[in-house]
């Protein structure tokens, strides 16, 4: 699904999809190895039609399934579904000033996407993307009104990661991130 979109039509971001991976013995997820649904962002306001202009949502982060006797992931190993971040609002339509866009929900990390924002356009900021340990945000108000600066695009909330485990496997979280918190019956 794509976030929302602007009165002016600021694309919203895509959101991140689904991945499964299931085996019958042990799944390990080692090192530098990153599995990753992250929302996408929401693009700043266009100001080309000359009207006021919102931003472009963002989208959520997706879902990941991972099924095994047993789950391992040790060494710095990160799985991830984070949302992205919301677009800026226009400034001054007359003026052209377009808002920037948001960015993409992090991979190997539980850190937010930051929402758009430059400080050169009076737009509302984007809002920023749920991870684990934050919410996502809404965007900033813009101004009623013709001519007048937009509101930002809301972050994109963060996805679902379950993990299932066969009732006599084990899971081990040894040096990796899982963020979200993962549901299922691995702690």
């Amino acid at each position: 699904a794509v976030g929302g979109a602007g009165g002016a039509g600021a694309q919203g971001g895509f959101g991140g999809g689904a991945i499964q991976v299931s085996v019958a013995g042990t799944l390990t997820v080692v090192g530098v190895g990153r599995i990753g649904v992250p929302g996408l962002a929401g693009r700043g306001a266009d100001v080309s039609n000359d009207t006021s202009a919102g931003a472009g949502g963002a989208g959520s982060g997706g879902a990941v399934l991972l099924e095994g006797r047993s789950v391992v992931l040790v060494g710095g190993a990160v799985v991830s579904a984070n949302g992205g971040s919301g677009g800026e609002g226009d400034g001054d339509p007359g003026g052209g000033q377009a808002g920037n866009d948001g960015v993409d929900g992090h991979v190997d990390d539980d850190a937010p996407a930051r929402g758009g924002n430059g400080g050169t356009t009076p737009g509302g900021n984007g809002g920023d993307g749920g991870t684990r340990f934050f919410g996502a945000t809404p965007g900033a108000s813009g101004v009623a009104g013709i001519n007048k600066p937009g509101g930002g695009g809301g972050g994109g909330s963060v996805g679902r990661i379950r993990i299932n485990l066969a009732p006599d496997g084990g899971c081990l979280l040894d040096g990796g991130l899982v963020t979200p918190a993962p549901t299922g019956n691995c702690p």
